[in-house]
């Protein structure tokens, strides 16, 4: 019979000091910033912080702008910062027939996103433009280069570069 009590005694005193966080609950990481668990990593208050990542996709609609000169008079105009293709093509080729006064008029260059700026030199006896379009800071050595590397002389910036840039 003495034996029997120190048996349940042994098991009294085992069953106090055991962790009752033992279970499913142990298994959930949330609860690792709770006091001890031996199932949290191994630093030494056993808390693994938990860190979250989130990805955010912000759109911008795109910007347009486009170049159109007219044939004729030489008369070069633009347009920056429409919403669509359509819309730059259409008004730089208005603004073109206004200040030609000619309908001769049509699109050399555009963009999305980006820059336009055009150059011009003398090849021969004739003037040569060249278009440039690229990212801001780009689009005017694009065209000086367009324009040297035509083989044309004292090339000289006659548009300089403007965006249509997402805002």
């Amino acid at each position: 019979m003495r034996k029997l009590i120190l048996v349940l005694f042994g098991l009294t005193a085992l069953n106090t000091y055991a962790d009752v966080t033992q279970g499913a609950l142990q298994n959930n990481p949330a609860l690792c910033a709770y006091g001890h668990n031996p199932n949290c990593g191994g630093n030494a208050g056993g808390y693994t912080p938990q860190v979250r990542v989130e990805h955010i996709t912000i759109y911008h609609p795109p910007k347009f702008g486009a170049l159109a000169l007219n044939t004729k008079t030489r008369h070069l105009a633009g347009a920056l910062n429409k919403d669509t293709l359509e819309e730059a093509k259409r008004e730089a080729i208005n603004f073109c027939k206004q200040g030609s006064g000619d309908k001769n008029c049509k699109v050399i260059q555009w963009s999305r996103n980006g820059c336009v700026a055009a150059a011009e030199g003398k090849l021969g006896n004739k003037f040569h433009l060249v278009t440039g379009a690229g990212k801001v800071g780009e689009a005017e050595r694009e065209a000086l280069n367009g324009c040297r590397n035509n083989g044309a002389k004292n090339c000289k910036i006659v548009m300089p570069e403007g965006c249509s840039l997402p805002q």
